[in-house]
């Protein structure tokens, strides 16, 4: 199975009276204020919540904790040297993780696994730290990232054979945007979303979805810049034959012949 994580999030509001606003302020002001303190939680503070999560094991966590500590006092020499230690745990383990997905069989779920030890890398920079990843991160980081690149290419084509265009299309994208592709990886999806819009509006037109086959056309030479003159040409006959079999031609006769119209609307009706 390929794990595509993708979702969408919906929110809606409702109008409260006076008296419910009321009622539900005492908890208002408790949750602010518990915001406010862990907002204004100290270094020392991030600190102790890093060595109790390091203590259950919990490295990501931790490290993550002392590095906001060393964010909030970079003097705090205890949280750099924990902050190493246990960030080098950390992705030692999502190193082993991720070796056992693409073991598994599951290149993407891999991947995403070495995406989570990115995050804490740049946390680190961020802050200032200095730190280095343990030997071979970056190897096989690049070899995970190429597999799971691979693999969403070879998904998007198998959904796009079955003509599930939005999977597909999908697929395409992640592949280019979430595993750090090099250009050449980056050009294959482009090309590949390219010739699945062309095939997305050849089917538009065969359901008489002339409007959408001329969008979906257009986007084509949005995505790819510069397509080959074959591609041009089938993009040009595409809109052309949606604008052609779209049109609508409606003939109206001047409603100033219709005596009627004079009569009861008047001139300026007419006009």
């Amino acid at each position: 199975s390929v794990g595509l994580s993708l979702q969408e999030a919906a929110y809606a509001h409702a109008r409260q009276s006076e008296r419910s606003v009321m009622h539900c302020r005492p908890l208002s002001l408790l949750l602010l204020a518990a915001a406010l303190l862990t907002a204004c939680a100290s270094a020392g503070d991030r600190l102790n919540e890093g060595m109790q999560l390091q203590a259950e094991g919990r490295y990501m966590e931790a490290a993550y904790r002392y590095a906001d500590a060393v964010d909030k006092d970079e003097t705090l020499t205890e949280a750099h040297e924990r902050l190493g230690t246990v960030a080098a745990s950390a992705l030692q383990r999502t190193m082993d993780s991720a070796e056992d997905l693409s073991g598994g069989g599951d290149p993407i779920a891999a991947a995403d696994a070495l995406l989570s030890g990115d995050r804490l890398l740049r946390r680190i920079r961020d802050v200032g730290a200095r730190f280095t990843a343990p030997q071979g991160y970056d190897t096989q980081r690049r070899e995970t990232f190429d597999r799971a690149i691979a693999a969403l290419m070879s998904y998007g084509e198998l959904q796009r054979d079955r003509s599930r265009f939005a999977d597909a299309r999908r697929a395409f994208i992640r592949a280019r945007n979430d595993f750090a592709a090099t250009r050449a990886q980056r050009e294959a999806s482009f090309n590949a979303e390219a010739d699945l819009l062309l095939r997305m509006a050849d089917a538009a037109l065969s359901d008489g979805a002339n409007r959408r086959a001329y969008g979906y056309a257009g986007e084509v030479l949005d995505l790819v810049r510069t397509s080959s003159r074959s591609t041009a040409d089938r993009v040009g006959r595409i809109q052309e034959t949606a604008l052609r079999r779209g049109t609508v031609r409606l003939a109206v006769l001047p409603i100033s012949t219709v005596a009627a119209v004079r009569e009861n609307g008047g001139s300026e009706l007419a006009i």
